[in-house]
């Protein structure tokens, strides 16, 4: 039977008017305007998950060990003291207040060098939202909250936009990340003064930026600035986080940017000449993406050298004393394979503040002027043997997946001191489980999303370029996640282990959800529409 709809109601060909219930009405509607924008939606979705996770019950968060001071200082602000006899670290301090910090006072470790990172922004907007909400002092760590929720927001939605496929895996796989991103093991950072946060949001938001460069088989400029601008605002975050370099670089050059033109050449001409003239195309058709490498590990550089000399001293020692003669079991020996003198054996194991820290020996100035990450490096690969070792410490400190010394919840919550918070608590029990077997479950899990993904990335003739973008970038994390394991192993030891390795676990946490993008990305066939046409140069 025909119905039409009016102001009242439905109304049938017999003008029987039928009432219509308007919450039923406003559903269906909310349910199709949902079904018609999957990504909009799913980002509010894990935005709000987000925001549940982090304040639902009491705000969670992470306490500070000190190393906030070096950035939230720069903001003028100092933390409310601690009530006498609570414990340090036992509970997040999130209220602090105005403060005016002079000279070597406000800087990493008092050399008068400022502490550098892009998490400075996220604080200083938190600052302005403390003001503007009216809370208790000059800046309240609680306001990052919102911040990151909508960071998440954006990158999960923005991911299901890109990948290809069916939107219902693509929901499911975006959704995946989002489940990452709220995880016990990562979202206690979100609300701390620490620079972990923007780093990991920028890994989030390197995803979907990514598959859209890869998104057709000529890339375009703009898109190769979106990845280098995310990429700069990941590694200045940390300088730890230039290990993602070893994939940004590639993917940056996988394809051109232009077709080239050939000009019509005498069939007489050399076959040298030829490969000349194509390996010119080659460089042609990357200029754009050239250009953002040299730009990217320029400003690497640049920024690894601008970072406290203080920092990367003790950067340094933790890494020959607390882990190289920490665990060795021939430390004189050790030393002179190292170049140093072996009265600083007595210093094996130690911290550059314990008792017996090399800082208070006489040799101490020759560890200082000669010592270096390169000869350390050096040192491994003439000592092969001990790479193992140092391998199952990375491996046992990414399986206890977060530090216990720091406490989650606030000190008017009633927990624990130090109690840490269980509210979205898959991979602490998934690593944990693993752990005996972590030797196979987290190496393996590397390799074939490694595998996986260069395998789905070369297939150039089956599926089409989104599809194999998916490729990329599975490959890409799990090659960066490697080598941010090997980056602190190598550069900082098994010094505060636990918070080192939060970037290589929130790898490996993103690469199952990357799985099954790739996994919905093999039923992709070439299109049969054409591309939009590329610019051009000719040669």
């Amino acid at each position: 039977m025909n119905r039409l709809l009016t102001s009242e109601g439905w109304e049938d060909a017999f003008g029987v008017r039928v009432p219509v219930d308007p919450v039923a009405a406003a559903s269906r509607a909310a349910l199709a305007w949902v079904r018609a924008h999957p990504a909009i939606s799913t980002g509010a979705v894990w935005g709000l998950i987000t925001l549940a996770r982090l304040f639902a019950g009491g705000a969670v968060g992470m306490a500070d060990n000190f190393d906030g001071h070096r950035l939230l200082c720069q903001l003028g602000v100092a933390p409310r003291p601690i009530p006498a006899g609570q414990p340090l670290w036992a509970f997040v301090t999130p209220t602090y207040d105005a403060y005016t910090w002079y000279g070597e006072a406000c800087s990493a470790g008092g050399t008068g060098q400022p502490y550098l990172s892009t998490e400075y922004f996220p604080l200083l907007l938190a600052k302005l939202l403390t003001q503007l909400f009216g809370l208790s002092g000059a800046l309240d760590l609680r306001m990052l909250g919102p911040i990151f929720a909508a960071g998440i927001a954006v990158a999960v939605g923005w991911t299901v936009r890109e990948l290809p496929g069916p939107r219902w895996a693509a929901v499911l796989a975006a959704s995946g990340i989002g489940l990452a991103a709220v995880d016990s093991a990562i979202a206690p950072y979100y609300i701390s003064p620490f620079s972990e946060p923007a780093a990991l949001l920028g890994l989030l938001l390197l995803i979907p930026a990514t598959l859209r460069l890869l998104s057709r088989e000529r890339v375009r400029a703009r898109d190769i600035a979106l990845v280098a601008v995310i990429a700069a605002w990941t590694i200045g975050a940390k300088t730890q986080m230039a290990s993602i370099l070893i994939a940004v670089v590639p993917v940056l050059l996988l394809r051109p940017w232009a077709r080239v033109v050939w000009a019509q050449t005498d069939r007489g001409r050399r076959r040298a000449v030829k490969r000349l003239l194509r390996a010119m195309g080659a460089v042609a058709t990357r200029l754009p993406a050239l250009a953002a490498c040299a730009v990217l590990v320029g400003g690497t550089a640049l920024f690894e050298q601008h970072q406290s000399r203080w920092l990367n001293e003790i950067v340094l020692y933790d890494d020959v004393f607390r882990d190289v003669l920490g665990h060795s079991s021939h430390v004189h020996a050790d030393l002179r394979a190292l170049g140093l003198p072996t009265d600083l054996a007595s210093a094996a194991g130690s911290s550059i503040v314990a008792p017996n820290s090399a800082a208070k020996l006489p040799d101490y100035p020759r560890f200082v002027q000669q010592e270096s990450f390169g000869r350390v490096l050096a040192f491994y690969i003439t000592h092969p043997w001990r790479l193992p070792g140092v391998a199952d410490r990375g491996l046992v400190g990414m399986a206890a997946t977060r530090p216990s010394y720091l406490g989650n919840y606030l000190a008017s919550s009633g927990a624990a001191p130090y109690a840490r918070e269980c509210r979205v608590c898959v991979a602490p029990a998934l690593f944990t489980l693993s752990q005996p077997l972590r030797w196979v479950v987290i190496p393996g899990l590397w390799a074939v999303a490694l595998a996986g993904g260069i395998w789905l990335a070369g297939k150039r003739r089956a599926v089409p370029p989104r599809a194999r973008g998916v490729g990329a970038v599975l490959a890409g994390i799990a090659a960066a996640t490697v080598a941010q394991f090997w980056t602190v192993m190598l550069s900082e030891g098994d010094s505060d282990i636990e918070k080192h390795m939060v970037f290589a676990l929130f790898g490996t946490m993103l690469l199952g959800p990357l799985m099954v993008a790739a996994v919905a990305a093999l039923d992709q066939r070439l299109a049969a529409q054409p591309e939009p046409a590329p610019e051009r140069s000719a040669l």
